[in-house]
């Protein structure tokens, strides 16, 4: 019978199976070789998977300065439409778009000949009235004259006291003259009161009519001045230089000009532009926080990253039915002439200073109109409804932090949520972390419950 055949036993290769048990060793966190020392246990927080991991940050009392913003158009302080005040022909042009001119400055000349013709004719009648009278100028307003004084009313007075006085005599001789001509001496005498009663009335009357020639003359004299068309003269209430802008011409020589009513047209558009104005409307909210004297800040495209600075002038009292807004003035210095009129330009008005709860932006959640925060409080998290106002940031920086100004059930100092809240609900327990890298914000670190004791791994080796 042929004997079973044997199979050899393998050997078990050692050397793999001991490094098999140092890998499963150092997996469990414990290798412990011969003579070395163990090294002390060392304690880390196990990861609590049932709380939320979030970070916080304290509500914060700012300072936040209160604006109301808008936007407007910048006119000229003034501006001036020139126009003829007689009709004439343009003989000269002496100021074009973009001069500077100041007040009683030639801007045009008219031919003159026609008005200086009229003078003349104004003034030969005015003589030949004088001459009646026997004066050689009118007594200037408010003076009176004694009509005794003129020659005329002086004659016929002369001649009154003359037959006064032969009346007289004869009364004084009563016996020896005839009592027809004592009747013909008094009918001198009324004759005389007559006379000069009459040339009493005729001197007034030469006198008003110097007068009418007097006004007449003067009004030919002011429309040969007003041919000559000059810059007006303005006073501002500082007592600031003032000088004009022509800002467009609108006239030609040889061009005839008509002042009728309706006909008359502009010769030059002058602005004042060392200081301008910005017209603005602001919504009805507003109303009660504008005042005269508040600061505004002025940004405008030609000045790209420049503010200028303005002040409230002059406030609406009338609120617009239609929108609902009323209208500002705004005086904006223009010294150095880099704002330009009929500029565009946004304005912020400076309404006050107030000190307001503020929370990071990313803390606040939007859902279906309503903003709410969380707020940690004995690792629970609760949800608090807040009014969101205005923003503001820690610096002018492109990634500085945003605030955002809340009011409701907080109070400063309360934790709220930064990061997490998108896993958050009322009521959910948190755990807290404290966020990689500088944060402007100190974030609360607090010990979890429940710990393990892990022995450290170590490098050397056999």
């Amino acid at each position: 019978m042929t004997p079973p055949e044997t199979v050899p036993k393998r050997r078990i290769p050692w050397g793999w199976l001991l490094l098999v048990v140092a890998v499963s060793g150092l997996a469990a966190g414990r290798v412990y070789f011969p003579g070395e020392p163990r090294a002390e246990l060392t304690t880390v927080p196990e990861v609590d998977t049932k709380r939320v991991a979030v970070t916080v940050v304290p509500v914060t009392t700012r300072e936040i300065v209160r604006k109301a913003s808008t936007v407007g158009t910048l006119y000229g302080f003034e501006e001036i439409p020139i126009s003829a005040k007689v009709d004439g022909r343009v003989m000269r042009v002496l100021h074009d778009n973009g001069d500077r001119v100041k007040p009683g400055e030639l801007l045009v000349e008219m031919e003159p000949t026609d008005a200086q013709l009229a003078v003349e004719e104004s003034q030969r009648a005015y003589e030949l009235e004088l001459a009646r009278l026997g004066l050689k100028e009118l007594p200037p307003p408010g003076k009176q004259i004694n009509l005794n004084e003129l020659p005329s009313v002086a004659k016929a007075i002369a001649e009154e006291a003359n037959a006064l006085g032969k009346l007289e005599r004869v009364q004084l001789l009563r016996k020896a003259i005839s009592q027809e001509e004592k009747q013909e001496r008094e009918t001198e005498v009324e004759v005389a009161r007559t006379a000069l009663l009459q040339a009493k009335l005729e001197a007034e009357v030469h006198l008003a009519a110097a007068r009418q020639r007097k006004a007449t003359l003067m009004a030919a004299q002011q429309r040969l001045k007003d041919l000559q068309i000059v810059a007006p003269t303005v006073t501002t209430s500082d007592n600031h230089p003032v000088d004009f802008a022509v800002a467009a011409r609108k006239v030609s020589p040889g061009e005839y000009l008509r002042s009728m009513p309706g006909e008359s047209s502009t010769l030059f558009q002058l602005i004042l532009d060392r200081k301008l104005k910005l017209m603005a409307s602001l919504p009805e909210r507003y109303s009660r926080d504008i005042k005269p004297g508040l600061q505004v800040e002025l940004r405008v495209d030609s000045l790209p990253g420049e503010t200028v600075f303005g002040q409230v002038a002059r406030v609406s009292p009338l609120i617009d039915r239609s929108a609902r807004t009323f209208q500002i003035e705004v005086h904006v210095p223009n010294d150095d002439r880099r704002l330009f009129p009929g500029s565009f330009a946004k304005a912020e008005v400076t309404l006050k200073t107030a000190a307001v709860m503020t929370v990071p932006a990313e803390s606040v959640i939007r859902f279906a109109g309503v903003s709410k925060v969380f707020v940690i409080r004995n690792d629970v998290a609760h949800e608090v409804p807040v009014v969101v106002g205005d923003s503001l940031t820690e610096s002018r920086a492109t990634n500085a932090p945003v605030w955002v100004e809340v009011s409701g059930k907080l109070k400063p100092g309360d934790s709220v949520v930064r990061t997490g809240q998108a896993a958050l609900a009322e009521g959910v327990p948190v755990r807290l972390r404290v966020m990689d890298g500088p944060s402007t914000v100190a974030q609360k670190s607090e010990r979890l419950p429940g710990t393990a004791a892990v022995m450290p791994t170590t490098t050397g080796g056999r």
